[in-house]
């Protein structure tokens, strides 16, 4: 029996395997079209899992697909925002100030002498800690705001 052919570009069907599922299913090599695109039912072969996202077909203009894509890389770009960088960049902002806190506290605690030369140990070890947990003191810090805002009205 020779190889099914596909409907959208004319060449033949091959056996793939879907490793996420193990389900085989016949799919040009050129559209990626499977059995179904091709006019065959897909009760035909092996039950086919969902496909994989697949490049358009090249029948689409590609001058079209250019803008499309360009828009939405720039809606992407307008929307994504990398929340790593946000944590470090408020980490960091976070622990300088609790540093800096605690180190004049220790100077003011201790004297010059000591606050000023070890008071800089216990001030870095608080200021690691405590910056670990900005998003919830930045979160406390928002609704005593709100609370004492509510208090004046």
């Amino acid at each position: 029996m020779p190889e099914p052919l596909c409907n959208i570009c004319g060449r033949e069907l091959h056996w793939v395997i879907y490793y996420g599922s193990g389900a085989k299913v016949r799919e040009c090599p050129q559209c990626g079209g499977d059995l179904t695109s091709a006019g065959m039912s897909a009760a035909s072969s092996v039950p086919v899992p969902s496909p994989p996202s697949r490049p358009p077909s090249p029948t689409a203009s590609a001058g079209a697909l250019r803008g499309i894509r360009g828009v939405n890389a720039e809606i992407a770009k307008r929307r994504d925002i990398d929340w790593g960088t946000v944590y470090s960049v408020g980490y960091s902002i976070t622990f300088f100030i609790v540093f800096v806190g605690c180190w004049i506290y220790c100077i003011a605690t201790y004297g010059f002498l000591f606050g000023v030369g070890l008071g800089w140990l216990p001030s870095l070890i608080v200021a690691a800690i405590v910056s670990i947990f900005w998003p919830l003191i930045v979160l406390l810090i928002i609704i005593l705001a709100f609370i004492l805002i509510g208090n004046k009205s």
